[in-house]
């Protein structure tokens, strides 16, 4: 049974291509004498011009472990479980000088994130971007864009009545600065 498909190359009509190639995080099912990925994540994306094997262009994606991840949710090792131990950090484009030279950063972006910890324990919480920042290629970093949120109250029908309390996992974005003091009032 197919649980995913994973893109792995692209070409144009004029055969400039490009390929993704992805980390594989895997897992043994106990009694199963098999892995399975319980996560796969984008590690790069080379770009190739036409008829050549080296690539002129990269994007690299970096990943940290995340904190919030709860080894405990995981007892048993005969399950199957989907979910990734690592959360996107920076993403990086490189380019070549020369079709011999070394790759050197032209752009960079790193992400932070924080939780929403809704029920007291950061295991059990949501996760959400809180900034951005660009840097060129000599590291300058430009002011961050940040995002706010707000936890919406809503009425919950399935439990019965009408009454709005707020819900521990229904964060919306509600503001986007870009840093130079700009805000992009989003509707709540």
């Amino acid at each position: 049974m197919l649980r995913e498909a994973h893109l792995t190359s692209i070409i144009d009509t004029l055969g400039n291509e490009a390929r993704i190639t992805y980390i594989h995080q895997r897992r043994a099912v106990d009694g199963a004498g098999c892995q399975y990925d319980h996560a796969i994540e984008p590690e790069h994306i080379q770009y190739f011009a036409a008829g050549s094997q080296t690539p002129n262009a990269q994007v690299v994606f970096g990943y940290t472990n995340r904190p919030d991840t709860d080894l405990d949710f995981f007892p048993k090792a005969n399950l199957v479980y989907y979910f990734n131990w690592h959360r996107l950090d920076s993403i990086t484009m490189q380019a070549r000088r020369t079709t011999t030279g070394a790759f050197e950063t032209v752009r960079r972006y790193l992400l932070a994130h924080d939780y929403d910890t809704f029920s007291g324990s950061q295991s059990k919480s949501i996760m959400r971007l809180t900034s951005i920042t660009e840097s060129g290629t000599d590291g300058t970093a430009l002011p961050a864009w940040t995002f706010a949120y707000e936890r919406q109250d809503a009425a919950n029908p399935i439990v019965g009545g009408a009454t709005s309390a707020a819900r521990p996992n229904l964060n919306v974005l509600t503001q986007a600065t870009n840093g130079q003091g700009i805000a992009a009032g989003l509707p709540a």
